[in-house]
């Protein structure tokens, strides 16, 4: 309903408020592969459970999602309270490949890297990826494993 995103954001349930959370973060918190991956190849972060869903179903645990562009200082305070208990060493983010997710990876890098995280960006254009693939559930299952196994994310 439109009331109710222009009052309390797009994306609202008690208790849930995505500016204060990472989606999928009780996963990357219990999870023992999600761990396992998180301390091999660092904390992927895409924008949207759909992508968080689609990384899993390729064997990608490590994903946790803004559920938007942008991050907050909320956000941000998660992902150390995150890493001060599975101690990943790199963030990847993974966003979308529109100028939001451009325009997001770049804020996100530098808030990150201001809070000392090893900060990575998925390059978009540095791989064969259709024109049509717009985020990471635009892609098949094999493209992602393709991409996990030459170390992307």
């Amino acid at each position: 309903m439109p009331e109710q995103e222009n009052a309390n954001g797009k994306y609202w349930s008690y208790p849930f408020r995505k500016g204060l959370e990472i989606y999928n973060q009780d996963q990357l918190l219990l999870d023992p592969e999600a761990g396992q991956q998180m301390n091999a190849f660092g904390l992927v972060i895409v924008e949207g459970f759909f992508d968080v869903a689609k990384l899993v179903e390729a064997g990608c645990r490590n994903a946790g999602a803004l559920m938007g562009a942008h991050i907050t200082a909320e956000q941000i305070e998660r992902l150390e309270w995150i890493q001060s208990r599975v101690g990943f060493l790199r963030v990847v983010l993974f966003l979308d490949r529109d100028e939001a997710g451009r325009k997001g990876s770049c804020q996100a890098l530098d808030q990150l890297r201001q809070h000392n995280f090893d900060v990575g960006i998925f390059d978009w254009d540095g791989h064969q990826i259709p024109d049509l693939v717009k985020d990471p559930a635009d892609m098949s299952v094999e493209q992602l494993q393709r991409l996990r196994m030459q170390g992307c994310f």
